[in-house]
């Protein structure tokens, strides 16, 4: 299936191959790869500088790939790990995300939006929830790019904390440090959230608005930033940082509700935080119907 070209002739959109692609002109934007993996996400998504998140790479932490979507960690705290993707022990058996189906999939003047329905199941293909969740893509100028999510979840039938959420590995060069080869590269990323915190031991675990992953590519800067909605339950919740590439946030299913709506900003852009304007971008965000 081939959808493109039907509002604007800039923003294009293809669907093949269990990948959903989307195009400004001749320039990819991003694709969502969403057959034939553990849980569906975005790779490549190409900023100012390039490709800002890593894909497969099964040379350490062979889960973290992309911009994506998952759900209960490691387990740890009780519930099904739609996270470490492992059929066999300590991690696994690990659940998944399932794609059922795209609701829609339209371009709004100079958008690009798709709905899509999801299933979040356990290793035994017991059904955990169902989810509605759409994906607003914007082009801006200078090559930056957001990506806005709405996850509309219905209650986990699933023990535990029921905590769901959205995370980025970042591309290898945007890193502060190299896992694999176990040192510093020669030039390190940076973290930084709302708060002004910097690196990894002042932003893991912290509460903020937003933060921000940056790095030095070619000899330009490009960032990517996760931003919250303070629609969201418990605003502003707290990020998990690592220097090797990962960050992340997550926000637990309330116990007394019957459905939960997540909202949240991914900002790519040309700079680090600061001269990016990621809290320009973040107040843009919030203040926007």
């Amino acid at each position: 299936m081939i959808i493109g070209m039907v509002l604007n002739l800039s923003i294009g959109v293809s669907v093949r191959g269990g990948k959903l692609s989307i195009y400004e002109g001749e320039r990819l934007l991003i694709k969502y790869v969403y057959v034939g993996t553990w849980k569906p996400y975005f790779y490549p998504v190409n900023g100012p500088g390039g490709n800002v998140v890593r894909g497969i790479d099964g040379r350490e932490h062979h889960n973290q790939y992309g911009l994506s979507l998952a759900y209960g960690g490691h387990g740890e705290g009780g519930s099904t790990n739609i996270w470490s993707d492992y059929d066999e022990p300590p991690y696994g058996p690990c659940g998944r995300i399932i794609h059922k189906k795209f609701d829609r999939i339209e371009i709004d003047g100079e958008m690009a939006v798709f709905a899509e329905t999801v299933e979040y199941i356990r290793p035994d293909e017991e059904i955990i929830c169902e989810e509605r969740r759409a994906m607003t893509v914007q082009p801006l100028p200078g090559n930056e790019l957001t990506i806005d999510f709405k996850q509309e979840i219905g209650k986990p039938k699933d023990p535990g904390d029921n905590p769901f959420i959205i995370y980025s590995r970042v591309a290898d060069w945007m890193r502060i440090y190299d896992a694999i080869n176990r040192k510093r590269p020669e030039n390190p990323g940076r973290i930084e959230n709302s708060r002004g915190n910097i690196g990894e031991e002042a932003t893991r675990g912290v509460t903020a608005e937003w933060c921000d992953y940056s790095g030095q590519y070619g000899g330009e800067w490009t960032g990517i930033a996760i931003m919250q909605h303070p629609d969201n339950p418990n605003f502003p919740g707290a990020f998990f940082t690592r220097e090797y590439g990962l960050f992340s946030l997550s926000h637990r299913f309330p116990k007394d509700k019957e459905e939960m709506i997540l909202k949240h900003q991914v900002y790519v852009h040309r700079g680090d935080a600061k001269s990016g304007k990621v809290e320009k971008q973040f107040q843009l965000y919030i203040s926007s119907p």
